[in-house]
C-alpha cells in the first residue's frame, strides 16, 4: 500500500508541477530524450511523457510515508493503469532500483497484449550493470520472515516447507538432457546429500526409472520399460524380460505361475527352502558339476542326477513312496515295451516284482509275491497254503530243511545216527547230505544185492 500511494503521489505531484509555471521539477532521460507535457482535462492535470522515456521526481527529506489512499465505497480498484488506447502493448508497474556504479534492476508487474505474446505476468529484467536478484515469496510478522518460495535466473525454483498440489494430476515436463526428458527428485538435507530420482529415462528410451545416488555414485534398483518389462537391480533384458531380479529377492505370501516358464540362469542356480533356523533343503543346478540335484542340507543327503542320466541317492536312511492308490509301481522301462517293476498292493498289504512285455497294466505277470499278512513268498505262482511254491524248475546248491519235520518216525537208534551225519544247524538238516546219504545207501543195498545174487547163483550150480 505504501508503494501503490508513492507512485500515485509522485504522479500527482508530476501533475501539480507541470501545471505550475514557476514549479521546480527535475526530468531525465534513460536511453533517449523525454518530451513531457500537460493537458488539463475534466479539470484535473494530466501528465504525459515521450515513449520509451522515464520521468522522475525526487522527493527530499526523512523517510516518512508519503501517501495513504482509501477508498470508502464503490468499486474495489483503487489506482488503475492503462495502456495506451491506440497501441494497447502493455499495462505495467514498475519498481526499479538505478544506480550509476550498480546499474539498473527493476521488476514489472504486467498485462501484455501483443500478436506474439498475450499473457499476465511477474518479469525481473536488468540493464548496464544491473544483476539478477532472487524472486521470492515470503511472510513477516515483523520480527520474524519467513521464506516460502525463491526463484533464481538460472531456472531454479525452490519451494520451502509442505507443497500441496490439488487438481487432476502433476505434470513435469523437463527440456530433456543425455539421461532423461524429466525428473522428479527426492534428497535428503545432509551435508552430502543422498537422493532418489524418478525419471522418465532419455539413454534407455522412455523407460521409467528409480535410481539412488548415496553421495558417490549412482544405483538402478528399479526400471520399468516403454513395453511394461521390469527389471530390479539390472538393465540387461529390457525388450524380452518381462520381470527381471539381480540379487537376492523376498516374497512372503503366495506367488502364483500360470501357463509360465520359470527360468534359473547361472552356473550353479538353486531354490532354497528355508526357516528361521536356517536353510533346510535346496533344488540345485551345478554347471561346474553337471548335475541337477535335490539336498537336503540338514541330514546332507541328497537325489541327484548326473549329466550321464545316473541317478545318485546318497546319505538316505530311506526311501518312502506314499500314494492313496491300490497299487504303486516303480517301474523300470526297457526295449519293446518290456518293463519290470516292484509294487505295493496297499489292498492286501503285498510286495510285488514282475516283468511286463506290454503298457498294459492288466498283462503284469508277478514273479515274485511276498504276503504282507503271513510273510509267505511265492515265485512265479498265485496265493496257496504254501509257504513257499514255485512252478517249472529250481536251482540251488543247497538246501536246508528242518530235521524234526525230515526224520518224525524214526527209531531212536537210525535218528540218532541220521542227526550225526546230517545235520547242518540247530534240528536243520542239507537235502545235499540226505541224498548223498540215500545213494550212499543205495550203492551198499546194490553191492549186498549183488553179492546175494551171485551166492544163490554158486548154490543152485552145486
Amino acid at each position: 500500500m505504501k508503494t501503490i500511494g508513492l507512485l500515485f503521489y509522485l504522479l500527482f505531484l508530476g501533475v501539480f508541477a507541470t501545471a505550475q509555471s514557476n514549479a521546480e521539477g527535475v526530468s531525465s532521460n534513460v536511453g533517449g530524450s523525454m518530451a513531457a507535457k500537460t493537458q488539463e482535462k475534466d479539470s484535473l492535470a494530466v501528465f504525459q511523457s515521450g515513449s520509451y522515456s522515464l520521468s522522475q521526481l525526487q522527493i527530499e527529506g526523512e523517510e516518512t510515508q508519503v501517501f495513504d489512499l482509501k477508498r470508502d465505497r464503490g468499486y474495489y480498484s483503487i489506482l488503475q493503469i492503462n495502456s495506451p488506447d491506440k497501441t494497447p502493448f502493455e499495462s505495467t508497474l514498475t519498481l526499479m532500483n538505478e544506480s550509476d556504479s550498480l546499474g539498473i534492476d527493476f521488476l514489472d508487474l504486467y498485462n501484455q497484449n501483443y500478436a506474439s505474446e498475450k499473457q499476465f505476468g511477474i518479469r525481473l529484467q536488468k540493464r548496464g550493470k544491473g544483476v539478477f536478484k532472487p524472486f521470492v515469496i515470503d511472510f513477516s510478522d515483523g520480527r520474524k520472515k519467513t521464506k516460502v518460495f525463491e526463484a533464481t535466473s538460472n531456472q531454479l525454483s525452490t519451494f520451502y516447507g509442505k507443497l500441496a498440489v490439488k487438481g487432476n494430476f502433476l505434470s513435469v515436463q523437463g527440456k530433456g538432457s543425455g539421461y532423461s526428458f524429466s525428473a522428479l527428485e527426492l534428497k535428503s538435507d545432509e551435508a552430502v546429500p543422498k537422493l532418489w530420482q524418478i525419471s522418465h529415462k532419455q539413454d534407455v528410451p522412455h523407460a521409467l526409472s528409480f535410481s539412488y545416488y548415496d553421495g558417490s555414485r549412482w544405483q538402478f534398483p528399479l526400471m520399468i520399460s516403454d513395453k511394461g518389462n521390469t527389471v530390479i537391480g539390472a538393465i540387461d533384458d529390457l525388450d524380452n524380460a518381462r520381470f527381471q531380479v539381480r540379487g537376492n529377492s523376498y516374497f512372503e505370501g503366495e506367488m502364483t505361475l500360470e501357463k509360465a516358464d520359470l527360468s534359473l540362469l547361472g552356473d550353479d542356480s538353486r531354490i532354497v527352502f528355508k526357516t528361521d533356523r536356517g536353510v533346510r533343503g535346496q533344488i540345485r543346478n551345478s554347471e561346474n558339476e553337471r548335475f541337477v540335484a535335490l539336498e537336503n542340507t540338514v541330514a546332507g543327503s541328497a537325489l541327484r542326477l548326473d549329466d550321464s542320466g545316473q541317478v545318485i541317492l546318497s546319505g538316505h536312511k530311506a526311501l518312502q513312496l506314499d500314494s492313496r492308490q491300490q497299487l504303486n509301481f516303480i517301474r523300470f522301462q526297457g526295449e519293446n515295451l518290456a518293463h519290470g517293476f516292484v509294487g505295493f498292493d496297499s489292498k492286501n498289504e503285498n510286495l510285488l516284482f514282475g516283468i511286463n512285455t506290454s503298457q498294459n497294466e492288466k498283462t503284469e505277470v508277478t514273479s515274485i509275491l511276498v504276503a504282507g499278512k503271513t510273510g509267505d513268498v511265492f515265485i512265479g505262482a498265485d496265493h496257496s497254503h504254501k509257504a513257499m511254491r514255485a512252478e517249472r524248475k529250481l536251482h540251488a546248491k543247497d538246501v536246508l530243511v528242518d530235521s524234526t519235520l525230515l526224520f518224525e518216525g524214526k527209531s531212536a537208534r537210525e535218528v540218532k545216527e541220521l542227526k550225526k551225519a546230517l545235520t547242518v544247524g540247530e534240528n536243520e538238516a542239507s537235502l545235499v547230505e540226505v541224498n548223498r546219504l540215500l545213494l550212499d545207501k543205495i550203492e551198499e543195498l546194490t553191492r549186498q544185492l549183488n553179492a546175494m545174487e551171485q551166492r544163490i547163483q554158486e548154490l543152485e550150480r552145486e
